[in-house]
């Protein structure tokens, strides 16, 4: 038997040496954790709303005038009589790259053709992140375009205005939410939208483009609601009837206060006028919590 000292150095050597494996033991597996969250994530996957969302050097100013500065109103369009929205989307890859430009709004030929340039030529991003990790994302943006007011100069001077206008956001530090995320807002609009009878045809892809504005309380402004892009007197207006019953939102934030947002509902519909779905963009809720209503 071992006298009481030696045992009791031999039990404390056993109880730090124990305590020593048991925080090492958890620390592996916290690492092991944390490597394994990251390597869960989709590199190929396109997001539309992530933890840090991608950035245009200099921020929405910096995009805002780039646009004014490479876009160039076509001085072929001599009767200068468009004037109106353009809508594209794009993704930013994960390092940064603008790539899958679609439109869809468009206008006239020349004025699409100037719009994909510019957007093409477009510096490279900050990509965005997911848990730390660099991943494609998608936007959609619209932007205004009114003919030059003086007559067309050997270098045009066009004015262009990205939507929305000053002070309402589009990209924000915490996006807005809708309660039950995007499968109950699909759901509410589906529910709620009657398609009138007698629709037989709307062409090939039909599909409606509404934006409208959310104030920093997280309801939709009505006043602002707007079709974009139409398909059908009757459709368009009951579909926007039903984007100013969505539920209340839980607002988008920048620099921790309540901003007002601009939304856009790209709709989706058969032959027959039915909704199919709405279609996500970076503005358009993925995820909320529990409605708390």
């Amino acid at each position: 038997m071992l006298p009481f000292s030696q045992f009791t150095k031999f039990y404390l050597r056993t109880l730090a040496f124990a305590l020593c494996f048991l925080f090492t033991s958890q620390a592996y597996a916290q690492d092991t954790t944390q490597t394994l969250a990251q390597s869960q994530i989709d590199t190929t996957k396109v997001y539309v709303a992530v933890e840090q969302m991608p950035e245009f050097p200099g921020g929405r100013e910096g995009l805002h005038q780039y646009l004014s500065s490479q876009f160039k109103y076509p001085k072929e369009l001599t009767n200068h009589s468009f004037t109106g929205h353009l809508v594209y989307s794009f993704i930013i890859g994960t390092t940064g790259r603008v790539s899958d430009i679609i439109k869809l709004k468009g206008g006239p030929k020349l004025l699409e053709k100037e719009a994909e340039r510019a957007l093409q030529s477009m510096p490279t991003w900050t990509p965005g992140q997911q848990n730390g990790q660099n991943v494609r994302v998608k936007f959609t943006l619209p932007f205004k375009i009114t003919p030059p007011k003086q007559p067309m100069p050997l270098t045009p001077s066009p004015e262009i205005t990205i939507t929305p206008d000053e002070g309402v956001y589009m990209v924000t530090e915490i996006l807005p939410l809708y309660p039950g995320g995007h499968y109950d807002l699909n759901l509410f609009i589906k529910r709620k939208y009657q398609a009138p009878s007698g629709i037989t045809y709307l062409g090939p892809n039909p599909m409606v483009l509404i934006t409208t504005t959310l104030t920093p309380d997280g309801i939709i402004n009505i006043g602002e609601t707007k079709v974009v892009k139409g398909i059908n007197p009757v459709i368009d207006a009951r579909l926007v009837e039903v984007i100013n019953q969505l539920k209340r939102f839980t607002p988008a934030y920048q620099n921790k206060e309540a901003v007002p947002f601009k939304l856009i509902f790209p709709i989706k519909l058969d032959q027959n006028g039915r909704v199919l779905e709405v279609e996500r963009t970076n503005l358009v809720p993925v995820t909320a919590p529990a409605n708390t209503d």
